[in-house]
Parts: structure tokens; sequence; C-alpha cells
């Protein structure tokens, strides 16, 4: 059973009114940061707090697939 969709969520898209970053075009070196850093707990806050019960899912390599995705689309 796949953790994530094929596409990024709406909340990240670069439209939208949510406090929540736009990911398509980062870094993937950041996207996988961010994500480390929410599963370790490094990060804190209302948008962390709700990638946590995602980000506590991902392996490494989940994580690196998922930030090659998401960097390679456009913004």
């Amino acid at each position: 059973m796949p953790l994530v969709s094929a596409a990024p969520p709406r909340a990240h898209a670069q439209d939208t009114n949510f406090a929540v970053p736009a990911l398509s075009g980062r870094s993937p070196t950041y996207i996988v940061r961010q994500l480390y850093d929410i599963q370790s707990g490094a990060r804190s806050g209302p948008t962390t707090e709700q990638m946590k019960p995602i980000a506590g899912q991902l392996t490494l390599q989940e994580m690196i697939d998922i930030a090659a995705y998401i960097g390679s689309k456009t913004p």
C-alpha cells in the first residue's frame, strides 16, 4: 500500500491560501531534510504537527523518492 499519492496534495500548490510552503520545483535535498526533521522532532509548529503522522511512517528511501518526484515538478 503506497503511503503517498502520485501527486503532491493541493495544500502544497503554489496558488493556495494555506500557510504551507509550495514544494514543486524545490531542491530534493531541502525536501528530504524537512521530512527528516519533522520525523525526528527537530521541527515543530502547527503545520509540522499536521505532517508528523505522514512523515513518521516514511523510510529514508521513501523520503528520497518523494523528494525526487516533487523536485522534478514545475512550480
